[in-house]
């Protein structure tokens, strides 16, 4: 009271996540003419409880970026194009490895472009043609998530078309991503490219062709 010389004082718990972080509290230089009542202490207890609110929402917030840039950092770090869309098929987040192996930048893309707009549109129609759907952008969207609506991944071999136009094979494996009601909200699609598997492949065989062709006549004389 010497070094304050506080008249009027009036405080409460300040509590966080059920645990009391400190006190709210209010004072004045002033005497008041009548004690605080009980509307006043009501009113400090609703401001402490809406502070240690206000504090709780900031921690899950900042504990939320963390995880968010942890996440991020995994996916950006994964050699495979990861991309997630929407119901409609509309892109809503496009990861540095796709944009790496398709030549987009993710601004070009979210939220800009379907699913489908890295595939053969050759390959996307004459699946569509075979699966009885008419070629529009929805049906070719539909193509490619059909099969994991049922729960399981979709892993199917496309053509990925760069931004200069060049080609690659890639094995993309579709998944839809469900709500806490169990609803699909969503498809993750992961890409990875395997032109250099397909190249070696190929070579092998051409290689066992040639090897059989050359060793073919001798062994029948």
């Amino acid at each position: 009271y010497q070094n304050f010389a506080l008249e009027a004082y009036i405080g409460a718990p300040l509590p966080v996540d059920g645990l009391r972080y400190g006190t709210l509290n209010f004072t004045g230089a002033e005497a008041r003419p009548q004690p605080f009542g009980k509307i006043d202490f009501n009113l400090i207890q609703l401001f402490s409880r809406w502070v240690g609110n206000e504090i709780s929402r900031h921690r899950t917030q900042v504990v939320l970026q963390h995880e968010i840039a942890h996440r991020t950092a995994i996916l950006d770090s994964a050699n495979f194009s990861i991309m997630y869309c929407d119901l409609e098929g509309v892109i809503r987040s496009f990861n540095r490895g796709a944009q790496q192996m398709l030549g987009y930048s993710a601004h070009a893309v979210v939220g800009q472009r379907r699913l489908s707009f890295v595939h053969d549109a050759n390959e996307l129609a004459a699946s569509a043609v075979a699966q009885g759907l008419d070629i529009t952008l929805e049906s070719e969207v539909e193509v490619l998530v059909r099969q994991s609506r049922s729960g399981t991944a979709e892993e199917h071999e496309w053509t990925y078309v760069r931004r200069d136009g060049s080609r690659l094979a890639a094995q993309v494996s579709i998944t839809s991503v469900r709500d806490e009601r169990g609803l699909i909200s969503g498809y993750v699609c992961i890409g990875a490219d395997i032109s250099e598997r397909k190249r070696i492949e190929a070579m092998k065989s051409e290689f066992i062709s040639t090897v059989s062709h050359e060793l073919r006549t001798p062994l029948t004389s």
